[in-house]
This record gives C-alpha cells, structure tokens and sequence, in this order.
C-alpha cells in the first residue's frame, strides 16, 4: 500500500499546475493492483448558471467560481473507461496549496455520500501534517 501512498504523491507534485487560479488543487487517484487507472482533478464549473444559482462566500466575499470535486471527477472517468468494479479499487486523496504544502484532503459532505454509495476498498486522504490516513 505504501508504494500507491507514496506514487500518488508524486504525481500529484508533477501534474501540479502552477498557471491555476485555485488557491488549492486536490487529485484523486484510483488504483487498482498496484496499477494507477485514473486520475481525477477538481476543476471549475463552467456554465454560467453555476455562478448565479446558489452563491457561495468566502470570508464574506462571493467567489465567482465552483469547483468540481476530484472524487466526482475520477469517479465519472472511471465509469466511461474501465469495467473495473469499484469495490476492488483503491483511492487516495493528495490535496497540495500553491506552495505545494501538503494539506488535509478529507472528503467533503457530498463525496462522503458519493465514497458511501461507490464502496471502494480503502479511501486514503492527506493531512495537514504531510501524512495519508484511512477515511473511515
């Protein structure tokens, strides 16, 4: 397990992308037999309606963009690529700032329900101290 633990941290650091307005970006990774099978990345929403239904603040300021959950992303790439049955995978959740700091990548409300539903075999995610812990 270490091996996909330390891969996916690797490759998080790689595909960082320095030129992202985010002020974080979290990857998920999904293995399976010690083979990475996809990758998902949280991302913008891009149709307008996201921005003007549902306004979200931050430190009272409204941010004018959504994000896309890394977990949906894999989970949504892994339903068009693969047969793989999802009870077989393993995820991992690197979550890294702009200083590419490690930072806590703990599944948000709608990604725990989403994990719940999915049952993958292990779901691992980052903490705030550079280590990988089992979600539970």
């Amino acid at each position: 397990m270490q091996y996909e633990l330390k891969k996916s941290l690797e490759i998080a650091n790689a595909e960082f992308d320095y030129n992202h307005d985010m002020r974080v970006q979290v990857f998920s990774f999904g293995w399976y037999k010690k083979r990475l099978i996809c990758i998902g990345k949280n991302k913008n929403k891009t149709h307008p309606l996201n921005i003007t239904k549902n306004p979200i603040y931050f430190d009272n300021k409204l941010l004018e963009t959504k994000t896309t959950c890394a977990e949906l992303d894999l989970f949504l790439k892994l339903k068009n690529k693969t047969n793989i049955p999802y009870n077989k995978l393993t995820v991992v959740n690197v979550r890294l700032d702009k200083n590419l700091k490690v930072r806590n990548s703990k599944c948000c409300n709608s990604c725990k329900s989403l994990i719940e539903y999915m049952k993958p075999k292990n779901m691992y995610y980052t903490t705030e101290e550079g280590n990988f812990k089992i979600y539970e």
